[in-house]
């Protein structure tokens, strides 16, 4: 395994729970999920930050785990996790003020930053050559076409999202043999 994706060597979480202070300083709670033992060296006690270890929210028979879209998957299963929460990757920074109307409209829906270019289409799920990202967002692709009908849909910017928790189960509920394929992978490969 690279030791570069299990460690945090530039202290970029730090930076980016420092930016979610200055910058989003509306939050309530901090929840980091990583794998046992790990706990940045540098985390203070805080009654805002709580770090969540795997195996306090994944089934045993799926760990250790290495593949994000199954650490990902099992976000919602967080003690205490606000109904609705802000998912935001530990290499994410905020440069300005955000506030929670820049991440939902006047209705209370996420909003989400489509890019101009379109993602990758079901049609091309079993590409041998596509990453593993890029893989998995054509397999979506794929079944929201069987689901919706087929639809060229944007890529969607890497920013943080508000998630709704009822939606994230109905989501996995919807595709439970898909998630539970998922979950079963080490890696993302």
């Amino acid at each position: 395994l690279n030791p570069n994706r299990t460690r945090d060597n530039l202290d970029i979480l730090k930076y980016s729970m420092r930016s979610l202070e200055k910058y989003a300083s509306w939050f309530r709670n901090i929840y980091i999920l990583t794998c046992r033992p790990q706990i940045p060296a540098w985390l203070k006690d805080n009654s805002k930050v709580t770090v969540i270890h795997h195996d306090e929210i994944i089934d045993n028979i799926y760990l250790p785990t290495f593949n994000s879209f199954c650490i990902i998957s099992y976000m919602a299963e967080i003690q205490h996790l606000s109904d609705s929460f802000l998912y935001i990757e530990d290499d994410m920074l905020f440069g300005n003020v955000v506030t929670p109307d820049f991440f939902r409209d006047k209705n209370n829906q996420t909003i989400l930053y489509p890019r101009f270019e379109t993602a990758t289409q079901g049609d091309s799920r079993d590409n041998g050559y596509l990453p593993p990202w890029n893989k998995a967002v054509s397999y979506c692709n794929y079944l929201l076409d069987e689901k919706y009908g087929y639809s060229r849909r944007r890529s969607i910017n890497r920013i943080p999202l508000m998630v709704e928790k009822s939606a994230w189960n109905e989501m996995i509920a919807a595709w439970k043999k898909d998630f539970c394929f998922t979950r079963k992978s080490r890696f993302r490969s």
